[in-house]
């Protein structure tokens, strides 16, 4: 059930608007009520800016929002724009988060403080604190204004992955003229194996960093067509080897190991990589923190998610999602300097002033929602990969949904007493043994998408048509990728285009779907509403 609004039924619908916030707008052809409560908390915001105890200018300050910008925010001109006096237009995504620095359109803000501009999204109002980002090497830069370069960048990744990806990647939904999507079916799951190839096997993924590293470019290219293939550049290929070599800490590991291997007298070698990297969360770890190279099988002290690499045989060995090398490994385009992920060791920062009744660990959806906010005078290289972010995108949902998994599978007590060890559960599909009674993992109504979620909500429903009666209408609001604001936020990404940043679409989609509902209630354009569910 989408939005339903009961009305009265011979009220005259009218589509004119143009608020403050429009572009263009004018107060002929608007509620004239609307209007005026639109430019009276306007108004008000500024005034109450206005007397705060030190408002500072944009561009002296970069995460602080002056008075003239929230105040332009209102003032676009249709003749600059070119819109008509129907649309309403959200502006541009110039506001920032004055902890960390993300953009933010003003519609985002929290409305809980009128008199300041806050945002939570990014940062939980910066108890979430990352690394600064490093400017990404000058090469990096180039090749993404490189057209053949980002249209075989996932190629190229895969050429440079250090473990392998395992899952079935669905390419059939892109045969046609649509947009590029990045579809799997099945579980996410990533592979590593030994250090040095069976005999007769040529090495691929990790071990084409320790073995044949003399023709290391066209071992590489050989699963890919070869050097003669017209999609992926040889040149390019020998530049980012140069690069990864001198700039990523998990290959410069790696490589040590290759010289201690090719040296004569050299014991079973193995590689351990670190899943604790230490108390220093907020610096990039060097290669030394990352991983270790040991000899025989003194391990010393060892964690759950440690990663044991062996020199030769040996099976394959799954990368677990906690590890704080999980992306590295497998996206080293995007985290060129082999730069550490998510752990569970990380916490929350503490701010002073305030106290929180909420746990000091890091969730999992926090880091990575602090990860996919572009930041203000930051590159932002991980946004910048077209398809490559796509999948890193998928990759990250589906890591999140696993952890959540496992935290129901974890919490089963909890869960059966709750629906009384699945009796309620095993009545309804018609059990009558003892022997299938809890023996299901069983998921809450909190787990987004599960059946009781759906159920909830499907109850929810109900309610309101109980109390309001059936809806009058059902509004479907559909998403256009060539909206201005999309447009106007892409501009200063010349190589991208709308499909590569969904994020942005999301987002934008979300504020269009919530100020229309707005519209509807304040201006009554299909008659005095009763109940609104969207």
């Amino acid at each position: 059930m989408k939005e339903g609004l009961k009305c009265h039924p011979k009220k005259k619908l009218s589509v004119k608007h143009a608020g403050p916030s429009a572009v263009g707008g004018s107060s002929g052809d608007t509620h004239p009520k609307s209007v005026k409560k639109r430019k009276q908390s306007t108004q008000q915001y500024a005034a109450e800016y206005a007397r705060s105890s030190n408002p500072i200018v944009f561009d002296q300050n970069p995460y602080v929002l002056s008075l003239q910008s929230v105040q332009s925010y209102h003032q676009h001109s249709s003749a600059s724009q070119g819109f008509t006096n129907d649309y309403e237009d959200i502006c541009d995504c110039n506001c920032v988060c004055s902890y960390c620095g993300a953009m933010f359109w003003y519609e985002e803000r929290l409305r809980v403080s009128p008199s300041s501009l806050s945002y939570n999204r990014c940062c939980e109002g910066g108890r979430v604190s990352l690394p600064l980002e490093e400017v990404p090497p000058q090469m990096i830069i180039d090749l993404l204004g490189d057209k053949q370069f980002m249209d075989n960048i996932r190629a190229y990744n895969q050429m440079f992955s250090m473990a392998s990806y395992g899952a079935h990647i669905d390419d059939h939904v892109n045969n046609g003229r649509g947009p590029y999507v990045f579809k799997v079916s099945g579980q996410v799951y990533h592979w590593i194996g030994s250090l040095c190839p069976e005999e007769g096997n040529p090495p691929r993924f990790l071990q084409l960093y320790i073995y044949d590293t003399g023709n290391e470019a066209s071992n590489r290219m050989r699963f890919f067509g070869g050097d003669n293939t017209g999609s992926l550049s040889h040149d390019v290929v020998v530049n980012l080897i140069d690069l990864l070599n001198s700039k990523n800490e998990l290959v410069k590991l790696f490589r040590t190991a290759r010289d201690k291997i090719t040296e004569s007298d050299v014991p079973d070698l193995r590689i351990r990589l670190f899943s604790v990297i230490g108390s220093r969360q907020y610096e990039y770890p060097t290669s030394d923190a990352l991983g270790a190279i040991v000899y025989g099988f003194d391990y010393g002290t060892r964690t759950d998610y440690d990663l044991i690499i062996e020199c030769k045989g040996g099976t394959p060995q799954r990368v677990n999602k906690l590890h704080p090398s999980y992306m590295s490994l497998q996206f080293p385009l995007l985290f060129v300097f082999g730069q550490p992920g998510y752990h569970p060791g990380m916490t929350l920062r503490s701010i002073s002033g305030r106290t929180s009744r909420r746990k000091k660990e890091l969730t999992m959806n926090m880091f990575y929602s602090y990860q996919i906010h572009d930041r203000f005078n930051q590159f932002g290289l991980l946004l910048r990969c077209g398809r490559l972010f796509q999948q890193y995108i998928v990759t990250v949902y589906c890591s999140i949904e696993l952890d959540r998994q496992d935290y129901v599978r974890c919490n089963q007590r909890d869960i059966h007493n709750e629906y009384l060890f699945g009796l309620y559960d095993a009545l309804d599909r018609g059990d009558h043994y003892g022997s299938e009674v809890g023996s299901r993992t069983i998921l809450p109504a909190s787990f987004t998408g599960g059946p009781r979620y759906m159920y909830i909500h499907y109850l929810d429903a109900l309610a309101i048509c109980r109390v309001y009666g059936n809806p009058r209408f059902f509004i479907t609001f559909t998403c256009n990728s060539k909206w201005p604001e999309i447009k106007r936020y892409l501009q200063k990404y010349s190589h991208l285009s709308a499909n590569d940043r969904a994020d942005i679409i999301s987002r934008v989609f979300h504020m269009k779907v919530t100020l229309y509902v707005a519209i509807l209630k304040e201006e009554e354009l299909l008659g005095s509403w009763r109940g609104v569910r969207f």
